[in-house]
C-alpha cells in the first residue's frame, strides 16, 4: 500500500513533480526499438534497448514511464528508424508487507506492445514471435554495481546506497492477498535462463554482462501465444509485458529508493516455458505452464538467477525457481537438497533440534552442540548457504543454555530460543534465549542479559522445556515437564513470559507457572508439543502413564491458565491409548488447524512390524474426530523396511489443510533416514506426495548413519524444510537439513 507523505515531504514531492513532470505527472510516451532479424536458437543478436523507469515509489506519487535508448539516427541519414516496437503505458502497482527494517516492497508496471515504428505511423509488416526484454549491466546508459539498475535516487533527489541496487529483485507482478504477497497469473511475464542461453546474444555494444532474466511479451489475442502479428491497425495493441521487481524496505524509510530505472535489452529467444518464483507454489505455477502452453522450468534448469556481478562472480542471485515432483529433493537447495553443517569442532554432536523460516525466506535452525556445552544457532540463506549477516559472518552462533528445543521468531525478526539449563548441582531448569536479527543476545531481554533461567519444579526438579510459541501480544509461552511437590513425578508444566522476559503475573495465579498432573501414574508425565488456538486457548501434548505403559495426553487451558472445561468432558484433560498390548504412545508434535480441530502426532507400537507414525484428530471438545482415519480418528504408518522403530517428531499442516509429519524411519537392515509422509485431509495418504505413495525416506549422513529429523517447517512457497542430525563421517554429529518440494 503506498504511503502517505508528511506533509513537508509532500510539498518536496511537488516541487519535484514540478522541476520533472516526465518522471512524476506526465503519462509514459510510446516509444519504439530498431528492427529485428529472425531467431536463432537462444537468444537472438539484441533489436534495441529500453530503459522501465519506477518513480515516486512508495508514495501517491508513484509512477512509470518507458524510454527508447535505441540511437535515433541511421546511418548518415537525418531520419529515425521507421520500425520497432511501439509500448503504451497501461497499469501499474504498488504495496508493502512488513515494517521497515525487515518489511519488502513490490512494484510492478504493465505495459501493452505493438508491432510498429515508434511512432505508430509505420506498422510493420513481418510478425515477431517470443519478444523478451533481457536486464542488462551496461557502460551506456552507465548501470550500478553490475545490475541493470541505474538513476538510483532517494527522494530528497540525492543518490541512494548502491548497493541497494543488487536488492532489487526481478519477479512475477505480485498483488496481496490479505496481506500475503502472491503472483498474479495475468501479470506472470518474468523469465529466468540459464548462463548458457543469455551468453548466447554474444557481444552487445556497451553492455558489459547480459542478466539472465527479463520479461517476456505475450499476446493479448491468446493466453498460449507470444506472437506479435503484422501490419497491426492504428491503436491495435496485441501484446503485453509486465515488469515487476521487489525491494528490501530500509530501517529508515528516507533511505529507500524513491527513483530508480531499469536497463533491457529486446530480444527474440526460442524458450516457451514458465518460470516459478520463491513466492509461487509449484502446482500454480505448473497451472500457468499449462493454461500458456509452456513448458515448467525445472529445477536442474535454472536454480540461481545472476541479478548482479559476473557469472563467474555474482553478487547477487534470485533463488527459489526449481520445481520437480511433489516429494522429491529441491536440487536448488544445497548440494542435491541436502546441507550439513558441523558447528561444533572435532567429534561434537550437532543436533537440529527445531527450525523456522523467516520473512525474507532465510532459514533459522536451533539446537545443540556438545564440545561448545550449549545452545548454537545457524541461519542459512534461501538457497542453504550459512549467512555471512549472521553470528559475526558465520552464520553459527552458540550460547551456554545446555541445549535448546525449540525456536520462535518475533515479529521484529527476533529469534526467541527455550530449552533448559543447569539450575545447580542437580537440577535443570526452563532456559530462554532471545537474539537480534543479527544473533547478538538482546540485552533487553532477561533483565539485560539476553537469556532466562526459571526454576518450575519443586526442589531439584529436572525442568524440561519442549516446546514453545508467541501470543500475538507477544507474550512467550513454554511447556514441557517438571517436577511435583513429591519431587519423584513429573507433571505436564506451562509457563508464560512477558515480552522483557519476566514471568507474566496474569498467568496461573498471579506466579506465571502451571503444573498439571496427567495420568494415573502421573511420574510419567511430559509434554512434548505446544499449539495455541485463535481464541488465545492453550493446547499442551504429550505422553502420560495411567496403566504401566504411556499414552497420548492433551490438556486445554484457558488464557489464564486455569484448566478449560469445555474439554475433555470437563477434566481439560484427554487420554488416548493407542498401541495394540503395552506399547508406548507419545505425543511429539501438535497442531491446531483453522477450523480448531487438533492434531497430535507421534509414535505408537499398532503391530509386529515396530513402532509406526501415529496421527490422532479430535474435535474441539476432545472427543476423536470420526471423520478422520476412517471413522476412528486414528492414523498409524508404517515408513520403514521390516521391524523399524519409527520416530516421528514434527508436524505441520498446509495451506490446502494436508498434513506433513517427519521424523526417521530404517530404510534398511542398518541406519536410519529422513522420513516424511502427506496425509489428505481424511488421514488416508496424499498419492501426489512421494511416487504415488505419499511417504518418502531420506539418507542424508554418509554409511549407515542414524539421521534423525526433530523439526519441520513450510516456506511460503509451500517448500518443506526439515532439520534435525546426521553424521557426516565416522565420528559426530552434523546438524542436517533437507528441503522437499511441495
Amino acid at each position: 500500500m503506498p504511503i502517505r507523505l508528511p506533509r513537508a515531504l509532500l510539498l518536496a514531492a511537488l516541487l519535484s513533480a514540478c522541476a520533472q513532470p516526465t518522471t512524476l505527472t506526465a503519462p509514459p510516451t510510446p516509444v519504439t526499438t530498431a528492427p529485428t532479424t529472425p531467431a536463432t536458437p537462444g537468444l537472438s543478436r539484441s533489436i534495441g534497448r529500453v530503459e522501465v523507469t519506477f518513480s515516486g515509489v512508495g508514495s501517491t506519487f508513484y509512477a512509470t514511464s518507458v524510454r527508447d535508448l535505441t540511437p535515433g539516427l541511421t546511418g548518415q541519414a537525418l531520419t529515425r528508424a521507421a520500425s520497432g516496437l511501439q509500448l503504451r503505458f497501461n497499469s501499474k502497482g504498488s504495496f508493502d508487507v512488513g515494517v521497515p527494517g525487515t518489511g519488502t516492497r513490490y512494484l510492478h508496471a504493465t505495459y501493452d506492445v505493438r508491432n510498429a515504428s515508434f511512432d505508430g505511423a509505420t506498422p510493420s509488416s513481418t510478425p515477431r514471435s517470443n519478444l523478451t526484454f533481457i536486464a542488462v549491466d551496461a557502460t551506456a546508459p552507465a548501470t550500478i554495481a553490475g545490475s541493470a539498475v541505474r538513476n538510483l535516487k532517494r527522494f530528497d533527489g540525492s543518490d541512494a546506497d548502491p548497493s541497494l541496487a543488487t536488492s532489487i529483485i526481478p519477479l512475477h507482478g505480485m498483488m496481496s492477498q490479505g496481506g500475503v504477497p502472491t503472483v498474479n497469473a495475468s501479470l506472470a511475464d518474468f523469465m529466468a535462463f540459464t548462463e548458457a542461453e543469455a551468453s548466447s546474444l554474444g557481444a552487445v555494444a556497451d553492455v558489459t554482462s547480459v542478466l539472465p532474466y527479463g520479461y517476456v511479451v505475450r499476446s493479448k489475442l491468446s493466453a498460449a501465444d507470444r506472437t506479435l502479428p503484422a501490419d497491426p491497425a492504428a491503436g491495435q495493441f496485441d501484446g503485453q509485458v509486465t515488469f515487476a521487481v521487489k525491494l528490501p524496505l530500509q530501517a529508515n524509510p528516507a533511505n529507500d529508493p524513491f527513483t530508480f530505472s531499469l536497463v533491457f535489452e529486446v530480444v527474440e529467444d526460442n524458450q516457451t516455458r514458465v518460470t516459478k518464483t520463491a513466492e509461487e507454489s509449484v502446482s500454480a505455477a505448473q497451472s500457468r505452464a499449462t493454461a500458456l502452453g509452456a513448458t515448467q522450468v525445472s529445477a536442474d534448469t535454472v536454480c540461481r538467477v545472476r541479478v548482479a556481478g559476473s557469472a563467474a562472480a555474482p553478487t547477487s542471485v534470485l533463488t527459489g525457481l526449481g520445481s520437480g515432483p511433489s516429494g522429491t529433493l529441491d536440487g536448488c537447495f544445497g548440494t542435491g537438497g541436502k546441507v550439513m553443517t558441523p558447528v561444533g569442532a572435532g567429534t561434537s554432536e550437532d543436533q537440529a533440534r527445531a527450525v523456522r523460516v523467516q520473512a525474507d525466506g532465510k532459514i533459522v535452525v536451533a539446537g545443540e552442540t556438545s564440545n561448545v556445552g550449549g545452545t548454537s544457532l545457524a541461519r542459512y540463506t534461501t538457497d542453504g548457504t550459512l549467512d555471512p549477516t549472521f553470528g559475526g559472518g558465520t552464520g553459527t552462533v552458540s550460547t551456554p543454555l545446555a541445549f535448546a528445543n525449540a525456536l520462535s521468531l518475533q515479529a521484529d525478526g527476533k529469534i526467541v530460543v527455550a530449552g533448559s539449563a543447569s539450575g545447580g548441582a542437580t537440577s535443570t531448569d526452563f532456559a530462554l534465549a532471545r537474539y537480534n536479527t543479527d544473533g547478538t543476545l538482546d540485552t533487553t531481554f532477561g533483565g539485560g542479559t539476553g537469556t532466562v533461567i526459571t526454576p518450575v519444579g519443586a526442589g531439584n526438579s529436572s525442568d524440561q522445556a519442549n516446546a514453545l510459541s508467541l501470543q500475538a501480544d507477544g507474550k512467550i509461552v513454554v511447556a514441557g515437564s517438571a517436577y511435583d511437590a513429591s519431587e519423584t513425578a513429573h507433571d505436564f508444566a506451562l509457563v508464560r513470559y512477558t515480552t522483557d522476559g519476566t514471568l507474566d503475573a496474569t498467568f496461573g495465579g498471579g506466579t506465571g507457572t502451571v503444573m498439571t498432573p496427567v495420568g494415573a501414574d502421573s511420574s510419567r508425565d511430559f509434554a512434548y508439543a505446544l499449539g495455541l488456538q485463535a481464541d488465545g486457548k492453550i493446547v499442551l501434548a504429550g505422553s502420560t502413564s495411567s496403566d504401566g505403559s504411556d499414552d497420548f495426553a492433551l490438556v486445554r487451558y484457558t488464557m489464564d491458565g486455569t484448566l478449560d472445561t469445555t474439554f475433555g468432558g470437563g477434566t481439560g484433560k484427554v487420554i488416548t491409548p493407542v498401541s495394540t498390548g503395552s506399547g508406548d504412545d507419545r505425543v511429539q508434535a501438535l497442531s491446531v488447524q483453522t477450523d480448531g480441530k487438533i492434531v497430535a502426532a507421534g509414535s505408537a507400537f499398532v503391530g509386529v512390524a515396530g513402532q509406526d507414525f501415529t496421527l490422532v484428530r479430535y474435535d474441539t471438545d476432545g472427543t476423536l474426530d470420526t471423520t478422520f482415519g476412517g471413522g476412528t480418528g486414528t492414523v498409524s504408518t508404517h515408513l520403514g523396511a521390516g521391524y523399524s522403530v519409527e520416530l516421528l517428531q514434527a508436524l505441520s499442516v498446509q495451506g490446502d489443510g494436508k498434513i506433513v509429519a517427519a521424523g526417521s524411519a530404517r530404510s534398511g537392515t542398518t541406519g536410519l533416514d529422513f522420513a516424511l509422509a502427506r496425509y489428505n485431509m481424511d488421514g488416508t495418504l496424499d498419492a501426489t506426495f512421494g511416487g504415488g505413495t505419499g511417504k518418502v525416506l531420506i539418507p542424508v549422513g554418509a554409511g549407515t548413519s542414524t539421521d534423525i529429523a526433530y523439526a519441520l517447517t513450510l516456506q511460503a512457497d509451500g517448500k518443506l524444510v526439515a532439520a534435525g542430525s546426521a553424521r557426516s563421517g565416522t565420528t559426530g554429529l552434523d546438524f542436517a537439513l533437507v528441503r522437499v518440494l511441495p
